[in-house]
């Protein structure tokens, strides 16, 4: 079965996780493939006026499934990603293997709407400078400077249509629906995450049946990145 990944903020979580899953036996890439996908407005995809919202990257999902003639693949998410693959899994159940979002915050941006809007403003404003700020807090301390750089430049490269998103994270709260999911579900998240506590992806769980959820010890928001190894012992849904 194969597994997809979809990138989030920083490229290199890709080859990290390509290489855990490969590190240990069983080795989880030898009766599968890992496919990674870039939203549209990122990395290689491409960079259209309209889509970037949860709805809209969930249907390119979806449609890169089909594309591909994907067999119920297993869907990893990071951050708002893990909002991606939870729609993904309500919308068509059938073609969904399993989902695993990765540090996702879900439901913990709903009803912050000054919060959103300010943000919104002051990356219009000065986006670099507002990325410089806001992505350090993202990493467990002492996360080294280079990689958070990185991270920076990966944001920076990508549409600002991207930012989108941040005013739908505002109206976005699935909760009353996830007693729909019918796929395995694995929440992984960092214990360290001060950008959307733990208590979000247990609560999540707890509302889906049979989902379960692992806290990765000393790791940040970023915890594919943060915690790497931590990763390769957690079990596939």
């Amino acid at each position: 079965m194969p597994r997809g990944g979809q990138r989030h903020r920083a490229g290199r979580a890709v080859e990290q996780l390509e290489a855990e899953l490969a590190l240990e036996p069983p080795d989880l890439l030898a009766d599968g493939r890992l496919i990674t996908l870039d939203w549209r407005g990122c990395g290689w995809s491409d960079r259209p006026a309209t889509g970037y919202s949860i709805d809209g990257i969930t249907r390119d999902i979806l449609g890169f499934v089909d594309a591909l003639e994907l067999d119920r693949p297993v869907l990893i998410g990071s951050s708002i990603a893990g909002a991606f693959t939870v729609e993904a899994a309500l919308a068509a159940p059938d073609r969904i293997g399993a989902i695993i979002p990765v540090d996702a915050g879900i439901h913990h941006f709903s009803g912050m709407r000054d919060a959103m809007d300010k943000l919104l403003a002051d990356l219009r404003a000065d986006r670099a400078g507002t990325l410089a700020d806001f992505v350090p807090h993202w990493y467990r301390p002492g996360t080294s400077v280079a990689l958070i750089d990185w991270t920076v430049r990966q944001l920076l490269d990508a549409t600002f249509l991207i930012e989108r998103l941040v005013v739908d994270q505002a109206d976005y709260d699935p909760r009353p629906r996830l007693g729909g999911v019918r796929v395995p579900t694995h929440f992984l998240h960092g214990e360290l995450d001060t950008e959307v506590p733990p208590s979000v992806p247990r609560e999540c769980a707890g509302l889906i049946p049979g989902a379960r959820m692992t806290v990765i010890e000393g790791a940040g928001h970023m915890s594919q990145q943060d915690q790497a190894l931590s990763g390769r012992r957690t079990p596939c849904p």
